[in-house]
């Protein structure tokens, strides 16, 4: 059904962006922003569609040797490449951290959750004190690995906490509602867990559990 829905959406979206492109040979001022907002609305429900068909699809992992390290810094300059991208502070080892992951799953959930915490630190009437969001790396006991990623923006309401990683649940003004859903999805197929903890006005720390793997180890979703 999502498939289907997503086809359908996807048909019109196309049209929709070849007609924009056609706009954009007017040189007039007004129709120029009205194809610049149209283009940004087609690109926020492609996003929209593409977060619906990666939650209905059973998650994929592909094993490998990677280092957290390398992939916690590239999720960090994915976030702060963007146009409005805040500085992250990166607390990760200097030594190499090896692991045995889906590294290109997890470094997607990275900068998920890391634009999250972005854009609670814009929401806050004030800027706090930095650095404002924190991505730190350590060892876990009995054996495994901890994510934290610490921000201080304007925190979450106690009453949504339980309903955060529900698909489609979101306060946020044009947000999908699916990625932390995603994020949870990925993060137990790597056999881990994600957890939340938030104090309104003091910021939100999302904390990434994950085991030490094999190769050898099957791993599903």
């Amino acid at each position: 059904l999502s498939a289907a829905v997503a086809h359908e959406i996807r048909n019109p979206l196309m049209i929709i962006k070849s007609t924009v492109r056609s706009l954009r040979r007017d040189n007039s001022p007004e129709v120029a922003a009205a194809a610049a907002s149209l283009d940004e609305e087609v690109v926020r429900l492609d996003r929209v569609v593409s977060d619906v068909l990666d939650f209905a699809r059973p998650v994929s992992i592909a094993l490998a040797r990677a280092d957290l390290g390398t992939i916690c810094r590239t999720a960090v300059q994915a976030v702060e490449a963007t146009a409005d991208g805040l500085k992250v502070e990166v607390a990760v080892p200097a030594e190499p951290l090896p692991s045995v992951t889906d590294a290109e799953r997890l470094r997607a959930v990275l900068v998920n959750v890391l634009q999250n915490a972005q854009h609670a630190v814009r929401a806050r009437p004030a800027a706090p004190e930095p650095p404002a969001i924190v991505v730190h790396v350590e060892r876990a006991a009995p054996s495994g690995w901890r994510i934290d990623v610490r921000d201080k923006g304007v925190g979450i309401d106690p009453a949504d906490l339980p309903g955060i990683f529900e698909p489609f649940f979101t306060r946020r003004a044009g947000g999908s509602g699916l990625g932390l859903a995603l994020a949870k999805n990925v993060v137990e197929a790597l056999g881990g867990t994600i957890a939340v903890a938030s104090r309104p006005g003091i910021g939100t720390v999302v904390t990434i559990d994950l085991p030490d793997l094999t190769l050898s180890e099957e791993v599903r979703s």
